[in-house]
C-alpha cells in the first residue's frame, strides 16, 4: 500500500498516508513485524502461529490466529491481506526500516568507494535496538541478535574504510563508546587498538588489550584471538618498519565475523 511506512528500530511505529496507527498490544506489534520482515511474501499460518504461541500455544490455535489477524486489520486499513495459506503485508519493502537497511548493506558489499561509504552510511542512520518494545517475543528474541549483527558488520565496514583513510583519531571516541556497549566483541577491540594506535596513543592501546583480555577471562573463560594477539605483538614490539600499521591510504583487511 502507497503511503505506509514501517518503523522497526528503536521503536515501532506505523505510519498511514502521514498518520500515526496506534497499535495497541505486543501480538499485534509482532505479527506486523513478522508479516513486514517476509517483505511482501506470503508467510504461512503454521509459521506465524509457531512464532506468536511457540511457548503458550491456545487450545484452539487456528481460531486465535484469524482473531489476531482481524484485530491488526481494523488498525490497519487493508496492509494484511489474505494469501494461499498464509497472510502477507502489502508494502513496499523501502518503507520498512530494516529491510531498507539489510537492502542498503547488501549492495555496499559490492560497491566500491565512494559508494560504498554512502550506502552504509545510509544504511547504519536508521539504526536504533530492534523490536526494543517487544521483550520476549519471536522478534526481539530471534531476529533481534541478527539485526544486531547486520549492524555491527556494517559498522565494521565502514570503520574500516575510516581507518584505511587515516581517520585515527575521529574514530577513537567513537570506539572506544562501542567496545563499552559491545564489551566482548573481538573485532571492534581489534579496530579500537588499530585506531588508538594510529592516533599515537599506544600505551592506551596496550592497556585496551589488557582490559579485554581480563574481561574475556572473566566472562567466558578464553584469550583474545589469534588477530588481538598478533596485534598486541606488535604493540609491544613497536617495530612500525617490520609491522607497519595502517595509515592513511593503506586498505585495512580484517575479519568480519
Amino acid at each position: 500500500m502507497s503511503g505506509a511506512q514501517l518503523r522497526l528500530l528503536g521503536g515501532f511505529e506505523l505510519v498511514l498516508n502521514g498518520i500515526q496507527v496506534e497499535l495497541p498490544g505486543a501480538r499485534t506489534r509482532t505479527l506486523l513485524g513478522i508479516l513486514a520482515l517476509a517483505g511482501g511474501n506470503v508467510v504461512p499460518t503454521s509459521v506465524l502461529t509457531d512464532r506468536l504461541w511457540a511457548d503458550t500455544p491456545p487450545v484452539h490455535l487456528r481460531a486465535a490466529l484469524h482473531s489476531a489477524i482481524a484485530k491488526a486489520r481494523r488498525q490497519t486499513a487493508q496492509l494484511i491481506q489474505r494469501g494461499r495459506d498464509g497472510y502477507r503485508l502489502a508494502i513496499d519493502p523501502d518503507a520498512v526500516d530494516v529491510l531498507r537497511m539489510e537492502r542498503l548493506l547488501d549492495a555496499a558489499a559490492f560497491a566500491a568507494e565512494p559508494r560504498q561509504r554512502e550506502l552504509l552510511e545510509a544504511a547504519l542512520a536508521s539504526w536504533g535496538e530492534p523490536f526494543a518494545s517487544e521483550p520476549g517475543h519471536w522478534l526481539h528474541r530471534f531476529e533481534g541478535p541478527r539485526l544486531i549483527e547486520r549492524y555491527l558488520q556494517g559498522l565494521e565496514r565502514r570503520i574500516d574504510l575510516d581507518l584505511s583513510a587515516g581517520r585515527h583519531d575521529r574514530l577513537c571516541d567513537e570506539l572506544l563508546a562501542l567496545t563499552t556497549t559491545y564489551r566482548l566483541r573481538e573485532p571492534l577491540w581489534q579496530r579500537l587498538l588499530l585506531a588508538l594506535s594510529g592516533a599515537g596513543r599506544r600505551a592506551e592501546a596496550l592497556a585496551k588489550y589488557e582490559e579485554l583480555r581480563t574481561d574475556l577471562s572473566e566472562a567466558l573463560g578464553v584469550a583474545p584471538g589469534k588477530q588481538l594477539q598478533e596485534l598486541h605483538l606488535r604493540l609491544l614490539r613497536d617495530d612500525d618498519d617490520a609491522h607497519p600499521l595502517p595509515t592513511a591510504g593503506t586498505r585495512v583487511v580484517l575479519s568480519w565475523s
